[in-house]
């Protein structure tokens, strides 16, 4: 009895080498995109903290609310929407917990 049939006639454990050349080309063009992509993700990271020093330059001297540090690419101080505040009393029931056994008025 033959506990390893061989599939197709190749010797068990062993790759064609058709099959093995496109295996490290495949390979070799995945290492290749990840380099560009590390380099990509630098050049990235680069040019924003330019753009937040060039950012902070002209909030320095045009100030956060003008319209030169809006043309910058800034968002104005002015035109930021803050979300009114919830009071302690309107905020204390409303934790995840309020459902569990023993908390209920019942």
């Amino acid at each position: 009895m033959n506990p390893r049939p061989a599939l197709s006639g190749c010797p068990p454990n062993r790759v064609r080498p058709k099959g093995r050349d496109k295996l490290n080309e495949y390979n070799t063009l995945l290492s290749d995109a990840d380099s560009a992509l590390n380099q990509l993700e630098a050049l990235e990271s680069t040019i924003s903290d330019l753009s937040d020093r060039m950012l902070k330059g002209v909030a320095s001297r045009y100030g956060r609310d003008s319209d030169e540090y809006e043309k910058a690419g800034g968002t104005r101080k002015s035109d930021i929407k803050r979300s009114p505040r919830k009071k302690a009393a309107e905020a204390e029931g409303t934790g995840r917990n309020d459902h569990a056994v023993g908390r209920g008025s019942c």
